[in-house]
């Protein structure tokens, strides 16, 4: 039975304007469509279908445009390849294509940066390629080409992360993605009837990414074992989607309630007797709010959010992640970011699986070798081999860092680095590891730079 093409591109089209006319927009009165394209199925299927469907009503080589940003992630050839593919797709059906490059190591620098990953970092950069690439062309929206494959991958993907957020949205700002309810195997099938080739990832073979490992080897075995479980996984997103709209929307009611015009030095305080009133969810949102007026870009773990949500039922004086500092006094919860110096060359890094990882000065091994305890070789100019619980975290020192010493009692890094006589502009190049939640120091590893080591005994740490 021969694949319905012009039905198919009729349904594509019909999508597309239905998600325009949520935005009260039509094609008509839009002046400039972006799609992204990045070579593969799913995104050459959201061109052709687009091209194919709107070709008789409108300009296309005017109206639409196609968008492809080439990470620099693969081999050079292969990047430049699919850009030089897609644009010859273009030429062929009449759209204009335009390239958005993003610089050589760029993203690995973003995902060190950022603590969060490869996929997270390419993603971010993406992003920037693509409001860049739309305000150079004058698209009032752009088109994504996720598929419904997609809206499960993404859901168990979060699950799986500890995160209880929705999965992927129709509508995201001026982005538009007409194919979420279309499956994979259905896109595939308009290409081959269309003999239209699509290119490959060499990285979606990849299994270091987690969307990969979901996608090879936890969806067939859930298939094979679970008739039926993405119907279940799908539903079970649309439902969290209507709970978080509602906390966000319940949050909202009560914001000025918590937090000023203006934030004054980059701190936000709740008060106990109003922030113990309101339901854990909605003091989780007002949280995550604050973050937003503080300008957070990365993503904050939802242990850290917890944990300040609980307050002032569960009490703690201090801890923080990355530059977000909380602590709690006079009945208050005070949120705070702490500024770095713009001499000082941090870094950050979460530790959640094996691999060697390179810092500057110094690289760390880390193979997980019963449960989810890792042993750690760390070299620098001398070496360390240590045992630490996994997932950890490995940083530059942060300001009121301090230790457990032999007896139980804290001891300032400040100190022990005066006790090294390690220079101050030495002192942000030595690693200081963390785990457990709240993240607690494990160990201070002047190693690295030719000292001793500060290493917390293993049965302090046994509370994590």
């Amino acid at each position: 039975m021969n694949f319905d093409v012009a039905a198919f591109e009729k349904s594509v089209c019909n999508s597309f304007e239905s998600l325009l006319a949520r935005c009260s927009r039509n094609v008509g009165d839009v002046k400039r469509i972006g799609i992204a394209v990045s070579g593969g199925a799913d995104s050459l299927c959201l061109l052709c279908a687009l091209a194919g469907g709107f070709e008789n009503s409108c300009d296309i080589s005017e109206k639409l445009v196609c968008i492809t940003v080439d990470h620099s992630i693969r081999p050079n050839e292969e990047g430049a390849t699919d850009a030089d593919f897609v644009k010859k797709i273009c030429e062929k059906i009449g759209v204009r294509c335009i390239v958005k490059k993003i610089p050589g190591g760029e993203v690995f620098k973003v995902a060190s940066r950022r603590a969060r990953g490869i996929e997270e970092a390419a993603r971010t950069l993406r992003y920037e390629a693509l409001e860049e690439a739309a305000a150079e062309i004058g698209a009032e929206f752009v088109c994504l080409a996720h598929n419904k494959n997609d809206a499960l991958e993404t859901l168990l993907m979060r699950f799986l992360q500890g995160s209880a957020a929705a999965g992927i949205s129709q509508i995201r700002g001026k982005y538009l993605r007409p194919l979420l309810q279309i499956e994979r195997e259905e896109i595939e099938g308009y290409l081959r009837e269309k003999k239209i080739a699509w290119r490959t990832d060499s990285t979606n073979s990849d299994e270091k990414y987690l969307r990969n490992k979901i996608r090879l080897k936890l969806i067939p075995f859930l298939k094979e074992n679970f008739a039926g479980f993405e119907n279940a996984v799908l539903k079970g997103g649309e439902k969290i989607a209507l709970q978080n709209a509602a906390v966000k929307e319940m949050a909202l009611r009560c914001e000025d309630d918590f937090f000023p015009a203006k934030i004054s030095q980059k701190e936000i305080s709740f008060a106990s007797e109003n922030f113990s009133s309101l339901p854990i969810a909605i003091r989780q949102e007002l949280i995550y709010d604050a973050f937003v007026r503080f300008g957070v870009d990365d993503r904050v773990p939802y242990g850290f959010v917890r944990a300040l949500s609980l307050w002032p039922e569960i009490d703690f004086k201090k801890i923080s992640f990355s530059d977000i500092s909380a602590r709690t006094a006079g009945g208050k919860l005070f949120l705070k970011i702490c500024e770095k110096q713009a001499t000082e060359s941090g870094f950050f890094a979460i530790i959640n699986e094996d691999g060697v990882f390179d810092f500057d000065g110094f690289s760390l091994e880390a193979r997980c070798e019963k449960n989810d305890l890792a042993e750690v070789l760390v070299r620098g100019e001398k070496s360390v081999r240590l045992e630490i619980p996994l997932p950890f975290v490995v940083r530059s020192r942060e300001i009121g860092d301090a230790v457990l010493n032999a007896e139980g009692l804290e001891k300032s890094v400040s100190d022990i680095f005066s006790d090294w006589k390690l220079p101050e502009c030495e002192r942000g190049k030595i690693p200081i590891l963390e785990c457990g939640f709240p993240l607690k120091i494990s160990a201070v590893l002047g190693c690295v730079l030719g000292y001793e080591n500060w290493i917390v005994a293993q049965n302090s740490l046994a509370d994590f």
